[in-house]
C-alpha cells in the first residue's frame, strides 16, 4: 500500500475519526445555533473523514477532516458577524425611535 493508507485499526486511523466525530458534532451545533448551510457542508465533510478512517484512507480523511474545520469555522465567524450588524442596527433603530 501506498502513503496515508494502512489497515483500518491503525491507532492513526482511530485518533483521526475520533477528531472527526468531534467536528461533526461541532458542525451540527454550527448548523442549529447560526442557522448557516456552512455548518451542513462542514458536517459532511467530517462524516466523509471518519468513513476515509474507517477504510483506513488516512491522507483523504486528513484532507476532509481540514476542510471540514476550515468551512465550520468560518460559518461560525460569519454567523457572529451578521448577529454584530443586525445587533447595532436593532440598537440603532431602538436609540433613533426614543430619542425626540
Amino acid at each position: 500500500m501506498g502513503p496515508g493508507f494502512g489497515p483500518p485499526g491503525n491507532p492513526q486511523n482511530a485518533e483521526l475519526k475520533k477528531k472527526a466525530q468531534t467536528w461533526l458534532i461541532i458542525s451540527a451545533v454550527s448548523f442549529f445555533l447560526c442557522s448557516s448551510c456552512f455548518g451542513i457542508i462542514g458536517g459532511v465533510l467530517c462524516f466523509m473523514a471518519m468513513q476515509a478512517a474507517d477504510q483506513g484512507n488516512l491522507t483523504d480523511g486528513e484532507n476532509k477532516l481540514k476542510w471540514g474545520k476550515i468551512i465550520t469555522i468560518v460559518g461560525f465567524a460569519i454567523s457572529l458577524l451578521l448577529g454584530l450588524v443586525f445587533a447595532g442596527i436593532w440598537i440603532a433603530q431602538l436609540v433613533a425611535g426614543t430619542t425626540p
